[in-house]
């Protein structure tokens, strides 16, 4: 299920250029109406394979921006992509974003102008989709080091993969009726992000792809998104054939 917001300023908007961390504040701030489920999703999630899955992410922010130094700052409005395999969750942030109603977004103060809601449906096997916000996957060595992979080595497929079935088993509590295949597009260009969530610097890559499985996959993975880190803005994909 989808949710897109619309917020707006009577002044721009100024956030750091690496904003995952207000966004993911500003959506458990509003999941909040339901302390007892907020508090189990932030600490917990659903767990699968010793980890813990959060099955919700968001886009990037979508509006017209300048770069000034360590700072992006948008002209109102702005509008961002949530989505989550757990109906709940987008209900409570319907609940709470309501149009009219007065946030703060890091030192901004704003208001919803827009709110829609979607429960978009994919019927294909095999579909083309480009990223919304990049996709990031890595291993972390014994050593405590980070590997960030691109969609040029044969890990960064095979981890979203490995990646999207544990999320599934997470959710299903199985992974019968799993099937995935990720395949970078040809010719597709392939653009590099390297950015912050909090303290953790993080490579990820928006692109486009062609993922073939069961629809019942393709659709809880166009909910959660693909790779690691979904509930920290990364992963989300849109369909383009």
């Amino acid at each position: 299920m989808q949710l897109v917001i619309t917020l707006a300023s009577d002044n721009r908007i100024t956030l750091p250029i690496a904003s995952n961390a207000v966004v993911q504040g500003l959506i458990y701030n509003a999941l909040r109406g339901d302390s007892a489920f907020s508090y189990n999703l932030h600490e917990k999630g659903k767990e699968a394979s010793g980890r813990n899955y959060k099955l919700f992410n968001f886009s990037e922010i979508k509006g017209r921006y300048d770069i000034e130094g360590k700072t992006i700052i948008y002209s109102s409005p702005i509008s961002i992509t949530i989505r989550s395999a757990q109906d709940y969750v987008i209900q409570l942030l319907m609940t709470n974003f309501t149009v009219g109603k007065e946030l703060m977004l890091h030192n901004n103060f704003v208001r919803v102008t827009d709110v829609r809601l979607s429960n978009d449906t994919i019927y294909s096997e095999c579909v083309r989709i480009k990223t919304l916000s990049p996709i990031t996957v890595y291993i972390t060595e014994d050593n405590g080091h980070t590997v960030y992979y691109s969609p040029k080595d044969r890990e960064f497929c095979e981890g979203i993969v490995r990646n999207a079935r544990r999320k599934y088993t997470a959710h299903f509590g199985s992974d019968e009726g799993f099937s995935l295949e990720v395949t970078p597009c040809e010719h597709a260009r392939f653009i590099k992000r390297a950015t912050r969530f909090k303290d953790t610097f993080i490579t990820a890559w928006h692109g486009e792809f062609v993922l073939k499985g069961s629809a019942k996959t393709l659709n809880f993975l166009y909910n959660t998104g693909l790779g690691s880190k979904n509930s920290q803005g990364f992963g989300m994909f849109s369909v383009i054939e």
